[in-house]
């Protein structure tokens, strides 16, 4: 189940128990009055100055049974399940927004960021990064581990070749800003970074022909880094 199909789910959750809890009359316990038999006394044949008839004494009445504790009890329960479920619901709304954020498109890369760059880059480093990737690709069983781990390569050599990361950039976007600055073409970069993204931030599947993919983009970049022996074909 998706981050937003659980959010909706619970949202309806809460507002079914808020709505209850508003329209629901509250609890009463009582107890159900007995009717207790008359008692007399036999009459006896004595004389009695002043004869009068026979009456018996009424029957003591039962206090009602108060039943507030339980009302009380109810309560607290409601009030605890309605803040359990919004809590829950906060979070996950927390984390869907998270998730939009971190996979939002980078906003510095292309020309503009080649500019803002010059010829600070140090391309002997990202060559370096270029090559430690093709090795992660190979060297990680799980394939959203090695796609993962393999951006992260370029990311740190982006941190150690170019100039100082704007407060405003996250690491993906400086690593873009880096590569763009770079021979390296925008559409095998943007490739990776898009596989990079969904492997580490979503839920989608991540299986081997998405390593495959991802090899063939740094592939492209590496030759036009000048990198050599560059491997497309996966591993055996």
């Amino acid at each position: 189940m998706r981050a937003t199909t659980r959010l909706a789910v619970v949202c309806l959750l809460v507002a079914v128990v808020v709505l209850g809890a508003a329209t629901a009359t509250p609890w009463r316990l009582s107890t159900p009055q007995l009717a207790l038999p008359e008692l007399s006394m036999p009459h006896q044949n004595m004389p009695s100055a002043n004869p009068s008839p026979s009456m018996s004494p009424p029957a003591p009445e039962q206090p009602p049974t108060d039943t507030r504790w339980l009302g009380l009890i109810a309560a607290a329960f409601l009030a605890l399940l309605v803040a359990t479920l919004v809590g829950f619901a906060v979070r996950q709304l927390l984390a869907v927004r998270r998730e939009k954020t971190r996979a939002r498109p980078d906003s510095l890369t292309g020309t503009a960021a080649a500019d803002s760059l010059g010829d600070d880059v140090d391309l002997p480093e990202i060559q370096d990064a270029v090559t430690r990737a093709l090795a992660h690709l190979d060297g990680h069983t799980r394939p959203r581990d090695a796609v993962v781990a393999a951006w992260v390569a370029l990311e740190e050599a982006a941190e150690r070749a170019g100039t100082r990361r704007d407060p405003a950039q996250t690491p993906t976007e400086f690593a873009g800003t880096v590569l763009a600055a770079t021979p390296a073409p925008p559409a095998p970069v943007a490739r990776l970074r898009t596989l990079y993204q969904r492997a580490r931030f979503t839920d989608r599947p991540i299986d081997r022909a998405a390593v495959t993919q991802a090899r063939e983009a740094l592939a492209d970049i590496a030759r036009s880094l000048d990198v050599h022996d560059v491997e497309t074909a996966p591993p055996a």
